[in-house]
């Protein structure tokens, strides 16, 4: 694993106190996103603060928790864990261990960061002059490990064949 990436924030860590451990993931957000921001090609990345619930930005639920809807969202232990991976990723962005490419999705340019040995995914909207961050999850299963290696491959052979 690439001796860069934060070790995880557990609940344990702060006593089994969900409220404690919801103030101090948000702080390591807070920390990560609004007090000072990552860049990555050059461009600022941002987070959406005009939509927040309970008090706290959307993107930050998206990182800390599952669900289809908003109002169904539920914290997911393991993604809390790793709060801090979604900056140190972006920042090593560049680096051998996380994998880099585009696609269109909901009609939106996407920057997707892929950290392979950690099986974590970024995903940033791309503006023309900053990244919006939309969320960072774990990936389980095989099946979601070969849709982001083919969809990786497929950018890097068609970048090779444009510049070819």
């Amino acid at each position: 694993m690439c001796d860069w990436l934060p070790g995880l924030i557990t609940l344990s860590g702060h006593s089994g106190d969900w409220n404690r451990y919801l103030e101090a993931l948000y702080n390591c957000f807070a920390d990560d996103f609004i007090r000072v921001r990552p860049f990555i090609n050059g461009k600022p990345v941002v987070i959406d603060n005009r939509r927040l619930l309970n008090g706290k930005e959307l993107t930050f639920w998206h990182i800390i928790s599952e669900g289809k809807t908003e109002e169904d969202r539920v914290p997911n232990l393991r993604r809390c864990e790793c709060i801090r991976w979604p900056r140190a990723i972006i920042d090593h962005a560049g680096g051998g261990c996380v994998k880099y490419w585009e696609d269109e999705r909901k009609g939106e340019n996407r920057s997707n960061l892929w950290l392979e040995p950690a099986d974590y995914h970024v995903v940033l909207v791309k503006k023309p002059d900053y990244y919006l961050l939309l969320t960072g999850f774990l990936l389980y299963g095989e099946h979601n490990r070969a849709v982001l290696r083919k969809e990786h491959d497929a950018w890097i052979k068609a970048g090779a064949a444009r510049h070819g």
